[in-house]
């Protein structure tokens, strides 16, 4: 009631109540297939989009979300798998962000040049369908424990509860079903499947193919050369007078305070006790320095089957736990880069013996089924293709700092440039080869973990985990690693492209998390993303003494590197104190960001590793707070010095490669 009054008093008492105009008769129009020649780097790819009604029917929506991942996104989907003999990967995707939702299937990489096997086999596969009630209930769980942890990501709560009020609200349907939760589990138990599958799939769809086509040219009509009159425009700095307009927070008014928590470390095992223990994390780390370095790209191929190998476990996973993530990580301590395999699982509390059953099981598998390891290597092989067409940035910086940190060298051959050559292999006995000595060497007692839960629950769970340990073979010995790369640019089919430099640099100080937001929100932002066309970019400098910045779907190539290259002169041009306090607040925005449980176990872990005390971390803070034009001017000097010592990268168009190879030395194609 406060808030509502403080909204009418201040805003809405000048409106009258004004029904929404929305037009709820509007439907969907039937369409002809569609055929499309075009050059594609994932070969032909096939598609077919259903019309799924209106958004305002909330449970069917749910349950139809639910569905598409039951037929289709999951680890063994019956659908999924008869459609796997058309192509190398197969995605699903149910649309509901429209007043009209949607369910789209897409084959990717497929030999097939139109599209009537596919109607065929998945209107047969609709008609025929098999209901698994073990993996059904899975997913069912696994979207409960969804809403129930409430961590949507990048979205605050709140901001995700609006999203879902807006399905209704937008189209004058004033209701709160979408956020009552609970209600939309019990109703969907009510729909009947087979009838949903019978209404909106079965004889039903749009169809299209785009066939992969090298001659196909676009019909573009490029406009002559107009945009004088907006870059002038874009290059006027913004006046004081309206920048003092904006009303912001005052620097002085801003805890120095740094974010601070309880933890504990003992031997192997890191504790942080949470009061809310509904949901356990459990964090593993295996000492990925037992693993020979010519092997990490297998244990990027580990990381990236392992917990959809047997689709037993998938579907565990899903039946009893909220998540079961791998990711290689390092943690660079005093010059000394310590490696590591990371597995995170959470379940509810009820759940967390079983969780850890299943992670045993995991991580004691023997790989021997060929047929099941070429589908995973071909569908991942197709994943990591789209990633450097649609996320080339983080390929872009991954390699540029492999060139000259090891740390980096370690990442790209887990996920980057290095583990890509090594999947595009085709030898799939030895790929198992390869899966079960790696899986030897990782899996041994070499580990240590963080545990967040309820004091309560503590000692049960570390007892329960250390049995599981214990029954683990002994780690062999440690392998040195001190590989770095040669500077390499990819070559793939896309019009833009995506440019990285990196570069050593030497500080101590919380000064250039300010830095790294001039940078990023006015630098990069202003003469990349402004100026140049770019989508974005950024800057980012890392407590391992080193900085790398990137474009991200750029149309620019040379011009990116002179303005990367001229970022230390930038910076010492002098600003005002009130220019610098805008970075300070904004620095202060990265750092304060809502801290949820799950987040916990990687930032004891680092805190511990790196012996990062709270007198640390209170000095980083003032250290930013207290941030001067005369710092910025120094760090400006600092970069311009260190910025001879650069790599850079770029994941692009072949042709404006070729064009600047002096500048990227080096190039390959994917």
């Amino acid at each position: 009631d406060e808030y509502i009054n403080i909204l009418d008093k201040e805003f809405l008492y000048k409106y009258e109540y004004k029904k929404s105009s929305f037009d709820t008769s509007i439907k969907a129009r039937d369409c002809d297939d569609v055929t499309i020649y075009h050059p594609s780097a994932q070969g032909n790819i096939m598609t077919v989009l259903f019309n799924t009604g209106c958004v305002s029917d909330f449970p069917k929506c749910l349950m139809l979300e639910i569905l598409c991942d039951f037929f289709f996104n999951s680890e063994g989907a019956y659908i999924k798998e008869k459609l796997r003999p058309l192509g190398k990967r197969i995605t699903a995707d149910f649309n509901d962000s429209t007043y009209l939702t949607d369910l789209s299937i897409t084959i990717e990489g497929t030999e097939e040049e139109n599209t009537d096997n596919f109607r065929r086999i998945l209107n047969d596969a609709f008609k025929n369908a098999e209901i698994n009630e073990y993996k059904l209930k899975g997913i069912i769980n696994s979207y409960k424990f969804y809403f129930k942890e409430e961590d949507f990501g990048y979205k605050p709560r709140g901001l995700f509860y609006c999203t879902l009020l807006m399905r209704s609200f937008m189209y004058g349907n004033y209701s709160f079903e979408p956020v009552k939760i609970n209600d939309l589990f019990e109703k969907i138990e009510k729909i009947n499947i087979r009838q949903l599958i019978n209404e909106y799939f079965i004889d039903k769809g749009t169809y299209g193919i785009l066939i992969n086509e090298d001659d196909a040219k676009e019909n573009v009509t490029i406009p002559p050369a107009n945009n004088e009159e907006l870059i002038t425009y874009q290059a006027q700095e913004d006046k004081a007078e309206n920048i003092a307009k904006i009303n912001v927070s005052k620097v002085n008014e801003i805890s120095p305070e740094p974010f601070n928590f309880k933890y504990e470390a003992h031997d192997n095992i890191i504790f942080v006790p949470v009061e809310n223990g509904d949901v356990v994390y459990i964090d593993f780390l295996f000492d990925a320095s037992y693993v020979e370095p010519e092997s990490l790209p297998h244990m990027g191929m580990l990381q990236a089957i392992a917990d959809v190998y047997d689709t037993r476990y998938s579907n565990d996973i899903d039946y009893y736990m909220g998540g079961f993530d791998i990711m290689s990580r390092t943690i660079v301590a005093k010059n000394n880069c310590k490696r590591y395999l990371q597995i995170k699982i959470k379940a509810l509390r009820e759940n967390i013996y079983k969780a850890i059953d299943i992670f045993y099981n995991i991580i004691s598998l023997k790989y021997n089924n060929i047929d099941r390891i070429k589908e995973l290597t071909d569908e991942h092989r197709q994943i990591l293709k789209n990633r450097y067409i649609t996320a080339g940035q983080i390929k872009a910086y991954t390699r540029a700092l492999s060139v000259l940190f090891t740390e980096s060298a370690f990442a790209d051959d887990t996920v980057g440039y290095g583990f890509y050559s090594y999947i595009t292999s085709t030898d799939y006995e030895k790929l198992i080869s390869d899966l079960n000595n790696v899986s030897k060497n990782i899996f041994s007692d070499n580990i240590i973990y963080t545990l967040i839960c309820n004091e309560k629950d503590r000692k049960k769970i570390t007892d329960y985990i250390d049995k599981k340990i214990a029954a683990l073979p002994p780690s062999g010995s440690k392998k040195p690693y001190t590989k770095l790369n040669q500077e390499l640019s990819i070559a793939v089919d896309t019009n833009v492209n995506f440019n990285a430099m990196a570069f050593p640099i030497t500080y101590d100080s919380g000064v250039y998390r300010v830095v790294q937001q001039i940078i990023t929100r006015e630098y990069i932002w202003d003469k990349i993303r402004l100026e140049g066309g770019a989508y974005g970019g950024g800057c980012c400098f890392t407590d391992s003494n080193k900085c790398y910045m990137y474009s991200y779907r750029d149309p620019q190539l040379a011009r990116t590197y002179d303005v990367f290259e001229k970022v230390g002169q930038y910076l010492q041009n002098k600003k005002t104190q009130s220019e610098i306090d805008r970075f300070i607040l904004g620095a202060v925005n990265n750092a304060d960001i809502p801290v949820k449980n799950n987040m916990l176990g990687s930032m004891a872990t680092r805190r511990h590793i790196l012996d990062m005390t709270y007198e640390k971390l209170a000095k980083r803070r003032e250290e930013l707070l207290s941030t001067t034009p005369a710092d910025i001017v120094k760090a400006g000097e600092n970069i311009e010095a260190s910025i001879k010592n650069k790599a850079v990268c770029t994941v692009g168009k072949k042709n404006d490669i070729e064009k600047n190879i002096d500048l990227l030395k080096n190039f390959t194609e994917i």
